[in-house]
Order: structure tokens, then sequence, then C-alpha cells
């Protein structure tokens, strides 16, 4: 796969790709995937999960346990989309945090520790259910998480399908960063 060197140029050949081989469906993961990223920051400006779960958050030390239950519910049944997904989702979201927002740092972290965040809330949710662990958090709030992860990975692997497509390889900060303004041109602009 070829790397490209700008993200201008990134911008640039993603939307002449999605407009040259995109489908209706496709432009909808975009315009989705905003919708999901801003229902992320709302439950988590409310919550405070993805926190609890960072570094020194009260539930760090459960992290990566909790991480290694976590997966996603797809049609084909559980899986775990990586890190590379995960990262690409944090790193969207950390992106529009306000200055001064108690996550507004981690989009310094590698992409490991961003996935075992996720993870670490998909895993809960898991054990709340299955009754093996018990918290504060509402069943419902939990499960709001999940269907807010799950929405945004599916979202992040439509995208990640058009960019292999494309011949192309990106890093979760690169792919972030370069898609950031496009996926604002979804959201609030025209389409193709």
């Amino acid at each position: 796969m070829a790397q490209l060197g700008l993200q201008g140029d990134l911008g640039y050949a993603y939307r002449h790709f999605l407009h040259e081989h995109g489908s209706a469906d496709d432009i909808a993961q975009h315009e989705g995937f905003h919708r999901w990223v801003f229902e992320l920051d709302y439950i988590e400006s409310q919550e405070h999960l993805l926190e609890a779960f960072g570094p020194h958050g009260t539930m760090a030390p459960q992290r990566k346990a909790l991480s290694h239950v976590g997966v996603i519910r797809g049609p084909a049944g559980e899986y775990d989309p990586g890190n590379w997904v995960y990262a690409v989702m944090a790193r969207s979201l950390f992106l529009g945090l306000r200055p001064g927002h108690p996550l507004e740092h981690y989009d310094h972290h590698k992409d490991e520790l961003l996935g075992d965040l996720f993870e670490a809330i998909l895993g809960l949710a898991i054990r709340v259910r299955d009754g093996s662990a018990n918290t504060t958090i509402s069943r419902a709030v939990l499960e709001r998480y999940v269907n807010i992860i799950e929405q945004c990975c599916w979202c992040v692997e439509k995208i990640w399908a058009h960019v292999q497509r494309a011949g192309w390889w990106l890093d979760s900060r690169t792919t972030t960063a370069a898609l950031r303004p496009i996926w604002f041109d979804f959201a609030l602009g025209p389409h193709l």
C-alpha cells in the first residue's frame, strides 16, 4: 500500500475515491460516524467512564483485565475490531473536546491504551450482563456506551475498507487528522 504524505492529499484523494466508488450507504456511514462521535462526547461528559478507565482513573487497575473480555457484536458474531479502529474513534472524539477537558491529552497515548479504554467499557458491560460484576453505573448507561462504541467501530471499519481499496496505509493519527475535515464536510455540507 502507498503511504500518502500530506493530509490535504489524502482529503482530496479520499473525496475523489468516495465520489467515484462510494454509494449513498457509504456517505451515510460518514454522516453516522459524526453523529456517534457526538453521542459519545455527550455521554462521556455525563458519565466520565472513559476517564475512569484512563491511566489515573478510579477503574484503571481493572482496565487491562476487562479489555480482554471486551468485544463488539457484529452480523457474524462477536469480535475485536482492533486497536487501530478504536484509536481512530478515540482520536476523533479527542480532537473535538473543549480546552481543559479531562480527556484532552489522551491523544498522546498509543493505540493500545486507546483500544483498552473502549474494550474495558465493553468488557464491563459483558460482565454486568452475565452477573459476574457489579458497578454503580446503570446497565442502561453501559448499554448506551456499548451501542455508541459499536456504531462508531462499524463506521470506522467501513472507512478503513475504502482506504484499503484505494491502496493507502495510514496510522491512526494521520487517518484521524486527514479525515476529520471530510467528516465535517459530510455532516455539515452538501454531498458530492
